[in-house]
């Protein structure tokens, strides 16, 4: 049962797309939403431009410097205010929709702070992108990757334009990962009337993929939702991309980090490869 829900919210427009599925979540499950605005550590260092030339060719960690005092005094203005607008319009949203919420402040890495509040809740929410992305030298641009490999809570990435018809693909061959994807997709298809489960087996071998799903039909076989058994062949980062845009899917649900750690890196270039392509959104099972 969900309780409550994080939500990282800085007013960009992917955390306000993830706002608005927490909200339509929180009607349903009566959860508390809990915002999080991260004061990002790195707004208040800064890095020397031949350093960061030498970082790039070599590879190595950029080091940064602290900001001069008057340049701090004037940033810590900056996320002062911003923090401020973020706040009252994360409160004003959510009492309009006569949802119950909460909201903190904090300082540091944005997903070392997910990661840490994500433990005292049931369920994140958040966008792909937020506003201050790409500070750091060497960014990848989205948060959501630190977050992904430590969190240990279901998460819902979602798209600046998520999109999409009433229907989640699960992605599933068998492995306990997917199994955590199948009952959280489940669940989460179930809890946001959701009308169709297209349970999805990347498999070049069509008996053994059958045979794979067999048990994971009937599970789903208790739940309202229309279950539809799907098996392809091909990469699957790709195939899974294809089949869910074709359909336009609304969540592509897969399960996250297992116990092998080669798995978990395989598993991590299939996530970011959704991640980078779909409109839907995408749903981590840890």
């Amino acid at each position: 049962m969900i309780k409550r829900i994080l939500v990282p919210y800085d007013d960009s427009e992917s955390a306000n797309a993830a706002l608005s599925i927490a909200i339509s979540v929180s009607t349903v499950t009566r959860a508390e939403l809990v915002g999080l605005y991260v004061e990002n550590q790195a707004r208040f260092v800064h890095y020397s431009l031949p350093l960061v030339i030498a970082g790039t060719l070599t590879g190595d960690p950029v080091a940064a410097g602290q900001l001069d005092p008057e340049a701090m005094s004037v940033e810590e203005e900056k996320v002062f205010t911003e923090e401020t607008a973020v706040r009252e319009h994360f409160l004003t949203e959510c009492r309009n929709a006569g949802v119950e919420c909460s909201f903190e402040i904090t300082r540091g890495d944005p997903a070392e702070k997910v990661v840490d509040y994500a433990r005292s809740v049931d369920f994140v929410i958040m966008g792909n992108i937020g506003r201050h992305a790409t500070l750091e030298p060497d960014s990848k641009g989205l948060t959501v990757q630190g977050v992904l490999g430590n969190v240990s809570r279901p998460v819902l990435i979602v798209p600046v334009d998520a999109q999409g018809e009433s229907r989640v693909v699960i992605a599933y061959d068998g492995s306990e990962a997917s199994e955590r994807a199948l009952r959280t997709g489940a669940e989460f298809a179930d809890l946001t009337r959701l009308e169709e489960v297209h349970l999805v087996t990347v498999n070049s071998n069509r008996d053994e993929g059958e045979l794979l799903q067999h048990q994971a039909i009937k599970y789903l076989g208790g739940y309202a939702f229309r279950v539809v058994p799907v098996i392809l062949s091909g990469r699957a980062d790709e195939t899974i991309a294809t089949y869910a845009s074709k359909i336009d899917a609304s969540v592509v649900a897969l399960g996250a980090f297992g116990t092998n750690r080669l798995m978990s890196r395989l598993f991590g270039s299939t996530a970011q490869h959704l991640l980078q392509t779909l409109n839907a959104a995408v749903l981590l099972a840890p």
